[in-house]
């Protein structure tokens, strides 16, 4: 996870954020990586719950501190419709925080980065997406052909 945290780090940034924060729980160890190498404090300010009909929820952590405020990266690792992304978020700003933007580590393409740039105005970065990924792998020979038009036909593209 420590070369996650350097990929994340290079992204173009001009948000200053005082805080980072990972949607729990894929996003937690990404944030820890990011923040050990960036010097950016990491908070925990995020959970998943399950209700009692089953549906996961990401909410405040209520043991938060209320010291830990103010402007913050959101960081997790795939982006597909963004539904529990806007969750974050909104949770985060409910608590006060301020978000910068939300960087992730693969963006699928399905519609998530477009949602959450549209519904909350919060830019949304990338250190891959799955049709760069996919391009790397049919140059390598990791996928075939058929499996990458496969893929591309099932994203509509």
């Amino acid at each position: 996870s420590h070369q996650i945290g350097l990929a994340m780090a290079q992204l173009p940034d001009g948000f200053e954020p005082k805080w980072c924060i990972g949607i729990p729980d894929a996003g937690v160890p990404l944030a820890i990586s990011y923040a050990a190498v960036t010097g950016i404090d990491y908070g925990l300010a995020l959970q998943k719950s399950v209700s009692n009909d089953g549906k996961r929820t990401i909410e405040p952590y209520p043991h938060c501190r209320s010291y830990f405020t103010g402007k913050v990266r959101i960081i997790d690792d795939v982006m597909s419709q963004g539904h529990s992304k806007v969750e974050a978020i909104n949770a985060l700003r409910g608590m006060g925080f301020e978000p910068t933007d939300l960087t992730i580590l693969i963006d699928r393409e399905q519609g998530g980065k477009i949602h959450v740039e549209r519904e909350l105005n919060i830019p949304v970065r990338s250190v891959f997406t799955l049709t760069q990924l996919l391009e790397y792998y049919l140059r390598t020979g990791q996928v075939t052909q058929e499996q990458y038009m496969g893929v591309m036909q099932y994203l509509g593209r």
